[in-house]
């Protein structure tokens, strides 16, 4: 995304939409209190990488969505082992 009013928008939208369908799968009542800190949240953890890293040149996002994708993939990493083979 290009600029902090496309991270803002897209954010809003997912934090509500996931604050809903977190209600629906838990039986949870739907609280809009709730809804909006939800939502304010996500918002300002998408505007994140561009307090960071702001938008000076095209490649500006190396590092900021860099770390922010490693973060996301390192779930898949937990259980995975490595075998090291004993020399003796």
């Amino acid at each position: 995304m290009p600029n902090a009013k496309e991270h803002i928008v897209f954010a809003a939208g997912i934090g509500f939409a996931g604050y809903a369908l977190y209600c629906a799968c838990f039986d949870r009542q739907f609280k809009f209190g709730e809804a909006l800190l939800a939502t304010g949240s996500c918002v300002l953890g998408s505007l994140g990488p561009d307090g960071f890293e702001p938008a000076l040149h095209p490649c500006h996002r190396s590092v900021a969505h860099s770390v922010a994708a490693g973060h996301e993939f390192r779930p898949g990493f937990r259980g995975a082992r490595v075998s090291v083979p004993s020399i003796s």
